[in-house]
């Protein structure tokens, strides 16, 4: 395949599917991202892509509103898959109502997304429209999988601020859902949502530490949608509510600090 179009508003999923492509070999032109419908309306108005991969529910406009919209622009692409965390059958008749290929659920699996990506290959080749020959994914048994676990921490101690969960980072890092999960309790010690706590909690404890910002906004910094639930599980951690493990560090501070003289 030449060009690959990816349409999705989340950008570690976007990077996921980008990376399981590039993995794979698959594409030898562009491999081109859009976050919503409107950039990839306008994306394929000038440029020709032999896949299409595409979410549903995207701001500024989704995703079958951007196919109903090629349809009626006579914009002529290859095979258009639907990507959606949405199991809902009338979303699946609507994508197939516009002559939509496949409808893949989130998290992806790889085996099936690599399945599929073959399987288009195989037909445009046997059409006469591609000169690459099928190619066989890297399975996860021939990668290194502490590398790839790795790569998991490191995107987790990059992004804790953001609403990052594991399906995401198992996409991130081609691996599945599940194997995944085992793994990387395997190799770290502690599953996925524990590590993840354990991060923002020890970022927060430094913030307390080292500066006066307020409860609150702490609790945004390390990645908490809601205070209450910052304030439980940092208790929860540390046996202290914030406040008082801020208040105790400081009496620390002053009981140890030398006298100048």
């Amino acid at each position: 395949m030449k060009n690959i179009l990816i349409v999705e508003d989340e950008k570690f999923v976007r990077l996921g599917i980008k990376t399981m492509i590039e993995r794979m070999g698959i594409c030898t032109g562009e491999i081109i991202e859009c976050k919503n419908g409107e950039e990839a309306l306008e994306m394929v108005k000038i440029k020709k892509f032999h896949l299409i991969l595409t979410d549903i529910k995207m701001p500024v406009l989704d995703g079958l509103t951007f196919i109903e919209r090629m349809e009626q622009l006579n914009i002529k692409q290859g095979p258009i898959i639907i990507i959606s965390g949405y199991d809902d059958f009338s979303f699946a008749v609507e994508a197939l109502h516009f002559g939509v290929r496949e409808y893949l659920l989130k998290p992806i699996e790889p085996e099936i997304f690599y399945g599929m990506l073959n399987k288009i290959q195989a037909e445009l080749d046997a059409q006469g429209l591609e000169g690459v020959n099928q190619i066989t994914p890297t399975q996860d048994t021939e990668i290194d999988k502490r590398g790839k676990i790795e790569s998991a921490i490191k995107l987790i101690n990059q992004n804790y601020k953001s609403d990052i969960n594991m399906a995401v980072v198992s996409n991130y890092v081609s691996m599945n859902y599940t194997f995944f999960s085992e793994a990387f309790k395997e190799i770290v010690g502690e599953n996925f949502v524990d590590y993840i706590k354990s991060v923002r909690i020890n970022v927060a404890k430094k913030l307390l530490n080292t500066t006066n910002i307020k409860i609150g906004k702490i609790s945004e910094e390390v990645g908490f949608k809601e205070e209450k639930y910052f304030l439980k599980t940092f208790k929860a951690e540390t046996g202290l509510t914030p406040t008082d493990y801020r208040n105790k560090n400081k009496i620390k501070e002053l009981i140890y600090e030398p006298n100048e003289r």
